[in-house]
């Protein structure tokens, strides 16, 4: 059977600073965490708390050994910056360089760039190995880049085209 464990004695101003999370967080694991330690403040057991309040004992025992170590900067939420990011920095600028001129200038035969056309295009001057029109469009709009419609023009041989088009 695991040692009874609890918080740390709370200073004043600690206990008054726990309060504020459960009345004004929007960040549910803050309120979490200082649910756990108020609760372990008023002596209840880590098995007590994580039943009452539906954790698992192991959690509040790791909220309880943080906030020992570490106080008040263990209860918010620790924000990670996420999975690294798939393309590295030149090829999203390649990507944007591409999409910033005519497809003809790449040597495509169409006029407008679609987010598929990109794609198919980075693999086929080797820019990526494999990426999706996702991938592009978020490379886009990390650049500042929108694909707008081109307007066309209507060109004719005829020598009568202007005079018919009120040109």
């Amino acid at each position: 059977m695991a040692k009874p464990l609890y918080v740390r004695d709370l200073t004043l101003s600690e206990g008054q600073k726990l309060e504020k999370p459960m009345k004004y967080s929007r960040d549910p694991v803050a309120v979490h965490r200082a649910q756990i330690l108020l609760a372990s403040d008023q002596h209840f057991s880590a098995r007590q708390v994580g039943m009452r309040l539906r954790f698992s004992e192991r959690y509040v025992r790791k909220v309880i050994h943080a906030f020992n170590r570490h106080g008040l900067e263990s209860v918010p939420r620790q924000w990670r910056g996420g999975r690294e990011k798939t393309f590295k920095e030149n090829q999203r600028a390649n990507i944007a360089d591409v999409a910033r001129h005519p497809p003809q200038r790449a040597g495509y035969p169409f006029t407008r760039w679609s987010l598929s056309k990109l794609a198919t295009a980075a693999i086929e001057l080797g820019i990526a190995e494999s990426i999706r029109r996702t991938s592009v469009d978020r490379i886009l709009k990390e650049k500042g880049i929108t694909l707008k419609r081109t307007r066309t023009w209507k060109v004719s041989n005829d020598p009568r085209f202007r005079g018919k088009n009120g040109g």
